[in-house]
């Protein structure tokens, strides 16, 4: 058996912010979609980078989304994967 290299059995592989994204629309349940705010200053300091948002009723459902924790509490990102800017 070969020896693993120091550092080696920590490596994530790299995930774009696009791509969890896109992850996380298609676990969505239909009607509710991620929202990012960057629009304005003020709109990131209110609600946060990300927002989850219910189309239907127009509302926002959850504030200052984590994409990592949102990504892994729906089962699209793995625990060797880590989250880079696009």
């Amino acid at each position: 058996m070969a020896k693993q290299k120091e550092g080696e059995g920590n490596t994530r592989l790299p995930v774009t912010v696009r791509s969890i994204r896109q992850r996380i629309d298609r676990k969505l349940p239909k009607g509710q979609q991620l929202r990012s705010a960057n629009r304005s200053a003020r709109w990131v300091e209110e609600i946060g980078a990300f927002f989850l948002v219910d189309k239907a009723k127009g509302t926002v459902i959850e504030r200052d989304v984590d994409l990592a924790e949102l990504a892994k509490r729906l089962g699209c990102m793995e625990d060797y994967e880590r989250i880079v800017d696009d």
